[in-house]
């Protein structure tokens, strides 16, 4: 069974990243912390399937 919910997760980056590429950064950062984890009582892994701004 499968369900899409939207959910927000905050990423925290150096000001370094603050430049033209800072959308394909925070995507990645975003793939990196959150798809495959499991989080409180649902026992299921998350995969992104698109960016807000995409």
């Amino acid at each position: 069974m499968f369900y899409h919910i939207s959910l927000e997760h905050e990423i925290l980056l150096h000001p370094r990243y603050f430049g033209p590429n800072l959308l394909n950064t925070v995507k990645q950062k975003l793939f990196t912390e959150v798809e495959g984890t499991c989080t409180g009582n649902l026992h299921c892994n998350k995969m992104i399937l698109r960016h807000p701004k995409d």
